[in-house]
């Protein structure tokens, strides 16, 4: 068998519009972002989108968190901080007031050595209560710049790309791409600290036209933002692309959504609410205005997006029918065939939500409510495994959700309803059985008709339905020097799946021990 190999050739500059010093040695962040992508990477099947995640992180690394002064939404920013450990700051500032060192961490019963590690390029020290006012010329004056531009292309030739005769591309004229053979990515950003953020993305994949043919306007996706914190009342106010993060998932959670990994405490969902968005993923979004609003206790957030998607639709009779019919609504975001740009942008999607929270002490309870409407009636071609999901031309979703800790123990879930009748419940619990052991149990049980489009709740499939499941985790340091963690997650799936011709069960464990030797 003749192997094939595949080169691919990418390059990027980076243009940083105020002044920075560029160091050749890799910072330790630098390893951090990169071990935690690999592994959410790793535990997941899909192609996950990483950029907020990184973003996040890569902020902090060059603007330190002060653990004195931030508070529980700035801490669930970074990533692979658990509940426990969040918790301990705060415990610790309540009962001794402010750190003077870095050092005061190891006085932390949730925070090994190696979590020390971690968490030391993201923050630092410092005296709590200075404030920075959103003032025009301070935007202007300490704003940071960031244009990142990125091309990039395979080496040997594609069939899409090769040359074909005239009268056979006639005959098969979706045989062939539109456009060359270059992947073209360009992204702006300003940040003046934690107070305002905005920019845009633009991306051609290969073999979509650029500044010709179907695509006279240049790029094939165009996205841009627009980010205020803490203005008056609000919390948040975005305007352009967002992400949407409600409960534990169940019925809008979108952008990255991480599941099983080696972090195996690390099973609830962090960091709710709107966010802006600036991926070049031309789905997992939403488009429109969104804000978050504080009361004393309560957290107030609505909503409003409308976007086009693509679809493949077909040609129905106006007479007996109210909206065209798509036998599918199309994610890849590829438009380099005639094919695919018939199906381009042809389907509106209109989402609207609520959500509200009350926060008092250690417990928070949340309600939520989104509304779908597509311009396009979905009907799918039968097949036994697809009765029970998605059809038609909307829905709404309701649910609440939950989590409170006491002392040791940290308990979270939420129930939701969907618009076929189909309903979902997550439910879990953090459990500090001794300072060196931990312990993390989530159980899910998603009927086969539930309906959620924007879900992205824990499990072992990427859709939060047809799914009965229960988590065991454990994190144990014996020693000082090591850890040991581990999971088992059994997990059924009640009826018929694609390629799959009877209902099936599975099981995943994971066993690791690290040893720090310093």
């Amino acid at each position: 068998m003749k192997r094939t190999q595949i080169y691919r050739i990418s390059a990027s500059l980076i243009f940083i519009l105020l002044p920075t010093l560029i160091f050749s040695q890799t910072p330790d962040y630098q390893k951090v972002v990169e071990d935690l992508i690999e592994e959410i990477a790793s535990s997941s099947d899909e192609e996950l989108d990483y950029t907020t995640l990184f973003d996040d992180l890569v902020f902090y690394a060059k603007n330190p968190l002060n653990i004195n002064s931030a508070t529980r939404r700035d801490l669930e920013k970074i990533q692979f901080l658990n509940d426990f450990q969040i918790e301990d700051i705060f415990a610790y500032r309540r009962k001794y007031g402010s750190m003077l060192t870095i050092y005061e961490l190891q006085l932390l019963d949730n925070f090994t050595q190696e979590d020390i590690n971690r968490i030391l390029p993201f923050v630092k020290v410092a005296p709590s209560g200075q404030k920075y006012s959103l003032k025009l010329k301070n935007v202007l004056a300490y704003g940071h710049h960031d244009v990142f531009l990125r091309t990039q292309f395979y080496a040997q030739e594609q069939k899409g790309f090769s040359a074909i005769d005239p009268f056979e591309l006639a005959l098969k004229p979706n045989s062939r791409y539109l456009g060359n053979k270059m992947k073209y990515y360009t992204r702006y950003k300003f940040r003046y600290r934690d107070k305002i953020q905005w920019g845009f993305t633009s991306e051609k994949d290969a073999g979509e036209e650029f500044f010709r043919g179907t695509q006279k306007q240049g790029f094939d996706y165009y996205s841009a933002h627009l980010q205020v914190d803490d203005v008056w009342k609000f919390k948040n106010i975005n305007v352009g692309d967002f992400q949407v993060k409600f409960g534990q998932g169940l019925i809008a959670w979108s952008g990255l959504s991480t599941s099983k990994s080696s972090y195996v405490m690390n099973i609830n969902k962090k960091y709710q609410g709107i966010r802006k968005y600036s991926s070049a993923d031309e789905n997992k979004f939403m488009r429109g205005l969104g804000a978050t609003a504080n009361f004393g206790n309560f957290d107030i957030t609505g909503f409003y997006s409308y976007k086009k998607i693509d679809g493949n639709i077909t040609e129905p009779d106006i007479s007996e029918y109210e909206f065209n019919e798509a036998t599918s609504f199309i994610t890849s975001g590829f438009h380099r065939t005639p094919g695919e740009m018939e199906d381009r942008k042809n389907v509106s999607e209109f989402i609207a939500g609520s959500n509200v929270t009350w926060n008092y002490k250690n417990l928070w309870l949340g309600a939520s409510i989104i509304n779908y409407k597509f311009g396009a009636e979905l009907h799918k071609k039968y097949k036994p495994y697809n009765m029970f999901e998605f059809q038609g031309g909307g829905g709404t979703n309701f649910s609440v959700d939950y989590k409170y800790n006491f002392h040791n123990f940290s308990f979270f879930g939420e129930e939701a309803s969907g618009n076929s009748g189909g309903t979902a419940f997550l439910n879990g619990a953090l459990v500090k059985l001794a300072p060196q052991i931990s312990l993390a149990l989530l159980h899910r049980s998603y009927s086969r008709d539930y309906q959620a489009y924007y879900s992205g709740a824990f499990g072992e499939l990427s859709k939060t339905s047809n799914e009965q499941g229960l988590y065991w985790g454990t994190e144990i340091n014996p020693f000082k020097h090591i850890s040991f963690s581990a999971y088992f997650d059994s997990y059924k799936f009640g009826w018929l799946r694609s390629k799959t011709n009877a209902p099936a069960s599975g099981q995943d464990f994971f066993i690791q021990t690290s040893y720090n030797a310093s």
